[in-house]
């Protein structure tokens, strides 16, 4: 299963993290800049 949670709020997004890594759960962090678009990846 894959989870996609948006956040802007560091506080959040460290206890996010912390509460997926100790349950094991492999975490990747994405991070943009909230001015422009989201990168386009190809299909």
């Amino acid at each position: 299963m894959i989870q996609i949670l948006a956040t802007t709020d560091p506080v959040r997004l460290h206890f996010l993290r912390t509460m997926l890594e100790e349950a094991e759960i492999q975490v990747f962090v994405f991070v943009r800049a909230a001015s422009g678009p989201a990168p386009c990846r190809p299909a």
